[in-house]
């Protein structure tokens, strides 16, 4: 190569700039006897050209020991100098000691094999993220592109903008400036670490994106101002809210949640290393897996509760879905074992009617005596607001604490505000766990499904008499319940139990696969208004 020196400049700094290559590799081609200067051969890196003088000089051929591999690349996006890479999760970015090859080089060498031209052992890599992170990557093609490039990382003047999922529920906006360092007894590991002892300054940003109806899970649009090892991960296992499906730096249930950590590098902005002026801004899309991770943690119990009038088929169907691998209870079962001894419903009956429906204390509450008393409407309503906010509370930690599951509950819609029971009675489980931030009220959990067995009058009253039931217990008994009709006009499905055993199943397991349609569609919802709303953030962040 040649080309005429227009103005005095050292040998080496016009070879460097001509080519785009640093200044120490223009100064090793110097040296190395490679560089002429009006055809006699120049070693001194500081010799010094004038206008006119004519310069030759050759690049030399240089090995990497990197192998290139074929391999598929996402390229968002290329020009001669850079290229915007998606990078999956699992994929190294460079070779190291643990990792020589199957990394990100080796597949850039292969697409882009000029980058070998490049000084140092990573070639095109000037940032990197975790393995186990995805996302956007910024590689350079030109050594003129990564010079620029790793001045602007160290100016600080790149943006980048993360989405993380994490557990419990984080403040809606947040920071750490918590300095990070190596963790003083687990090499593999870093940790919050004070400056004085070998923490580096480390300032990251949140703004909750979603935040999960029952504390579990939260999202997150993260920025980092500087960049740290594991930075994310350690400033948000700081804050009580580690990152979903983190090995290193959650709770081992945490880290079970997710088959990697749940950190997903979404967009940067930058301005272009060669065209100056030129912002480049990139989005990355949520990958697969993270969206399956959203999917599956909000919509993670189907909760159905089986209501309907005595003698509807309310059994019979939770039967059924116990056979379908729902976990199943009955409501009737929970109110006996409020009246067992010692039980708070027994005590509750104990403190307001003295030894009237409780004369032994070793033996449950007299169901006949409450039963007769119970005609009175007064009196009904009274011990009804003492039995059933227990009753709705024990369902709800049936519901936390089972995945698919079900529960026959008669006076569904009859009880008192029995969603506000079943709220309250969330609060301490999930401040005991974490879910949620002290200070803040936790969020209200999703409400059942709600499905109200129907069935004929006379067929339901033949039922019941065969149970044993009078005609004035029948009457009795309905005039507490809401009609059908109303129980059916409030419920989110109908099934009507008017034929053979076998058309209520095959009606249960339509309303089932209904019940997961409506899951699904909802947790469509969720990751449509995560993704808009983390535009949302970038727009905004930009104003």
């Amino acid at each position: 190569m040649q080309m005429t020196a227009n103005g005095k400049s050292r040998l080496d700094a016009l070879i460097a700039s001509a080519c785009g290559l640093s200044r120490a590799k223009a100064k090793k081609i110097v040296e190395g006897g490679l560089a002429s200067v009006n055809g006699t051969i120049r070693t001194e890196a500081d010799f010094r050209v004038v206008p006119g003088d004519l310069v030759e000089y050759a690049l030399p051929e240089e090995h990497s020991a990197i192998a290139a591999e074929e391999a598929d690349v996402t390229v968002l996006w290329n020009d001669e100098d850079i290229a915007v890479i998606d990078k999956p999760a699992g994929l190294t970015v460079h070779p190291c000691p643990s990792c020589p090859d199957g990394t990100l080089v080796n597949r850039l060498l292969a697409r882009f094999p000029q980058i070998r031209d490049q000084d140092g052992p990573r070639p095109g890599i000037v940032h990197r993220i975790d393995k186990d992170t995805s996302g956007i990557l910024i590689a350079a093609l030109s050594e003129r592109a990564r010079l620029r490039l790793t001045e602007q990382f160290a100016e600080r003047t790149v943006h980048k903008t993360y989405v993380a999922v994490a557990y419990g529920v984080l403040p809606l906006r947040g920071e750490s400036r918590s300095p990070i360092g190596r963790h003083p007894t687990v090499k593999t590991k870093m940790a919050v670490v004070p400056e004085k002892k070998g923490g580096k300054n480390a300032h990251t940003e949140w703004l909750r994106l979603y935040a999960d109806p029952e504390g579990l899970f939260s999202v997150a649009a993260v920025t980092i101002h500087t960049g740290r090892t594991h930075q994310i991960r350690v400033h948000m296992a700081e804050t009580g809210h580690p990152l979903v499906g983190d090995p290193v730096y959650a709770p081992a249930d945490v880290a079970a949640m997710a088959p990697r950590q749940m950190l997903h590098a979404y967009a940067i902005e930058f301005e272009h290393p060669v065209h100056s002026g030129q912002t480049m801004s990139f989005i990355c899309p949520l990958p697969t897996d993270l969206e399956e991770c959203i999917r599956k943690l909000s919509m993670k119990h189907a909760r159905i509760v089986l209501t309907g009038c005595p003698g509807c088929g309310k059994s019979a169907a939770l039967a059924m879905l116990g056979r379908m691998g729902f976990r199943t209870m009955s409501a009737d079962q929970l109110v006996a074992e409020q009246y067992e001894p010692g039980a708070d419903g027994w005590h509750l009956l104990r403190r307001h009617y003295g030894t009237r429906f409780t004369p032994d204390d070793s033996k449950p509450v007299d169901k006949k005596a409450l039963a007769a008393a119970m005609a009175d409407p007064v009196l009904r309503r009274e011990i009804n607001s003492l039995i059933h906010p227990l009753v709705f509370a024990s369902v709800h930690d049936f519901f936390a604490q089972n995945e698919d599951s079900a529960a026959e509950v008669p006076l569904w819609f009859e009880a008192e505000k029995p969603l506000h029971a079943m709220r309250v009675s969330s609060a301490p489980a999930l401040a005991a766990h974490g879910r949620h931030t002290e200070g803040e009220v936790p969020l209200p959990p999703y409400p059942p499904t709600v499905i109200t067995m129907t069935c004929p009058e006379k067929t339901r009253h033949d039922r019941l008499r065969l149970r044993g039931w009078s005609d004035d217990t029948i009457a009795l008994v309905d005039s507490w319940q809401l009609h059908e009709s109303e129980k059916a006009a409030r419920a989110d499905h109908v099934v009507a139990n008017n034929g053979s055993m076998e058309d209520l199943a095959a009606r249960m397991a339509e309303t089932v696969a209904d019940i997961r349609k409506k899951m699904n569609e909802r947790a469509d919802s969720i990751l449509k208004s995560i993704e808009g709303k983390c535009r949302e953030y970038l727009d905004h962040e930009k104003c």
